[in-house]
């Protein structure tokens, strides 16, 4: 199963991430200390007593699959190029970054296969496709770093979010019994963002808008 996951905050703010200040940078290397602490060493086993060939130094980088380490924090901050094995460490991070800092969010467990179908669902509805999910993951998030394997991200502003809000509470309640409720819960944090958008106001920060990020396998190895 895929997972869509929808994220209110100003698209400007995640892309200050890359080439970031240093206010910025320091608040990224926060979040991401806590969220992916390093890991504790283990004592060595008898593997540790056959000699150098075998044996590895106490304080050695332990590179983990799908796990960010100081490499992939520097490369996105600077904006630089993180090679395809590395990007869904890097994502993880920006993942990390997003949950600590956004106004809100919603997830969608959904595959492809069942987009399409509430996609037609709201399309025979009457909906305009400007207004569908599928319009959320346009690729016109601008960021330096590569979508991971099976991975696709988009947003659209704050003003879009109101429109497709009202849009969408046209035609919510003639959907498939199948669909309405992945709509009635969509519709319900979308209500949020006028609420969103104060809190940013008071707190000086951008008004939000929809970041979206597609995984096609949510489970990162």
């Amino acid at each position: 199963m895929g997972e869509l996951r929808l994220f209110a905050i100003g698209v400007d703010e995640v892309r200050d991430v890359f080439g970031a200040s240093d206010e910025v940078a320091h608040a990224f290397r926060t979040v991401a200390a806590a969220a992916f602490p390093p890991p504790v060493p283990q004592a060595q086993g008898l593997i540790g007593k056959l000699g150098p060939l075998f044996r590895r130094p106490p304080d050695a980088l332990v590179i983990r699959p799908g796990i960010p380490t100081e490499t992939e924090a520097a490369a996105v901050l600077a904006g630089r190029f993180v090679p395809p094995h590395r990007l869904t460490a890097a994502w993880q991070l920006l993942y990390a970054w997003l949950d600590a800092r956004c106004w809100g969010q919603h997830l969608l467990d959904i595959d492809s296969a069942r987009l399409d179908a509430v996609e037609f669902d709201l399309a025979r509805c009457g909906l305009h496709t400007r207004f569908g999910i599928a319009k959320l993951l346009n690729g016109d998030l601008g960021l330096p770093l590569q979508p991971a394997p099976g991975m696709g991200t988009g947003y659209v502003r704050f003003a879009h979010v109101i429109a497709m809000r009202q849009e969408w509470l046209g035609v919510a309640d003639q959907l498939t019994e199948e669909n309405r409720p992945l709509a009635s819960a969509l519709l319900g944090w979308l209500q949020n963002f006028d609420g969103y958008a104060a809190a940013a106001t008071a707190a000086s920060r951008p008004v939000p808008d929809l970041i979206a990020m597609y995984r096609a396998e949510p489970e990162i190895s």
